[in-house]
């Protein structure tokens, strides 16, 4: 037997046994969204319902940020409620009352006399009635998989939330990723790198938070068009196209900080070859024939250094981010046909791109490296700081994965 609830939440219990049982009859569809969504809540406070019962429990349900956990949620919390046996309810009245009544004979008996007392006691009047409940079958299964999937579901959420007190941009971040793609392997990793030990004294991505990165973050949102048009151009990610420009101007800054401060709107050479505000040499390009596209070659088969080095310097750096994405397009085409897949690899790329594709060949146990630049005291290697930035989810969704 079970514990028969409110009417409101018997009607509910029985539309979200029927959603998630499916195929589910209209009715029960648009109640468990009104549920869900947070507009039947609304509607019975609008309205200045009394059904508090129903109330508390859509009440539950609004502390939840996704939908999807909300449902489930729900279906978990009135299959709790229904689960206690009615027949323990029923069996406590009359045990109460029979004490109570047991307290009246024994004052009436006490005159009487002891004897009745112990008589009384031995005769067993005084006993409790009980027995042994049968065991009820638990379908662990189906179960299991709820409450596994709600429990990571609620942990993932609440992981969020205190990221977004931490660090809001990246909670925020965060919370964009979780709307736009659930909760899936991407979210994941993110969480994971987040995760991850750091040096003693450190915080996560503690670079994030320092002036030298916000004037790089809105410096990359300015040439967002250039970045979008190389990466469609290419096929590559927006977010690793930008990956090459971030890290070589950071580099720069530890050296040129006043110049800094006018980065990506006029050039500050670092030596004689590192050209443009992706930081590539132009006489490395050759060594990218092997792995490009016909359509490809044509802009950098036979064109005259001098030629490349020009584009790489021009204003609106159009022509840097498209030979940056040319290159991380052949990194990924290289290792891919040596067997080594990279597309989740921003750290290895980075390196490859930053050493030069002649230094680093395919190999199937990389390691993240390259050249070290500090900020705020902390050192970074190209390679590590892709790896960090990529997965933090700061610049999302102007830089998308």
């Amino acid at each position: 037997m079970i514990t028969r609830l409110p009417p409101s939440l018997e009607a509910l219990h029985g539309h979200f046994e029927e959603f998630f049982a499916g195929p589910a009859s209209e009715a029960a569809t648009r109640a468990v969204r009104t549920a869900c969504d947070g507009s039947r809540l609304r509607e019975l406070r609008r309205k200045g319902s009394v059904d508090a019962p129903l109330i508390g429990f859509l009440q539950q349900l609004e502390d939840v940020p996704d939908p999807k956990a909300r449902a489930w949620l729900g279906l978990h919390l009135l299959r709790e409620r229904r689960r206690a046996p009615e027949v323990a309810a029923v069996a406590a009245a009359p045990l109460g009352r029979r004490v109570a009544f047991l307290g009246v004979v024994a004052v009436a008996l006490l005159l009487a006399g002891v004897v009745g007392t112990i008589l009384s006691i031995r005769m067993g009047w005084t006993n409790a009635r009980s027995r042994s409940e049968p065991p009820r079958p638990v379908r662990l299964v189906f179960r299991t998989g709820i409450e596994a999937d709600l429990d990571r579901q609620i942990r993932v959420r609440r992981r969020i939330g205190e990221i977004l007190v931490s660090a809001p941009q990246r909670g925020e971040a965060l919370w964009k990723v979780l709307g736009d793609s659930g909760d899936g392997l991407l979210l994941q990793t993110m969480l994971a790198v987040d995760d991850e030990p750091h040096d003693s004294g450190q915080v996560p991505f503690a670079w994030s938070r320092s002036p030298l990165w916000d004037s790089t973050a809105l410096a990359v949102r300015r040439d967002l068009p250039v970045i979008e048009s190389a990466a469609r151009r290419m096929g590559v990610s927006p977010r690793l196209v930008a990956l090459p420009a971030i890290c070589e101007q950071l580099r720069r800054a530890e050296s040129f900080r006043e110049a800094y401060k006018k980065f990506f709107t006029s050039f500050v050479p670092l030596s004689n070859v590192s050209v443009g505000v992706t930081g590539i040499k132009p006489e490395s390009l050759d060594r990218l024939l092997p792995f490009c596209d016909s359509l490809d070659r044509a802009l950098i088969d036979s064109v005259p250094v001098e030629t490349i080095r020009r584009r790489l310097q021009e204003p609106d750096h159009a022509w840097s981010y498209l030979y940056a994405a040319l290159y991380m397009k052949c990194i990924l085409r290289q290792w891919r046909e040596a067997g080594v897949d990279l597309s989740q690899r921003p750290e290895i790329v980075m390196t490859v791109y930053n050493l030069g594709v002649n230094r680093c060949p395919p190999r199937p146990d990389p390691l993240a490296g390259g050249a070290v630049f500090t900020i705020d005291g902390v050192e970074h290697s190209f390679g590590s700081f892709a790896r960090e930035f990529y997965w933090s989810g700061l610049l999302y969704p102007q830089l998308p994965f």
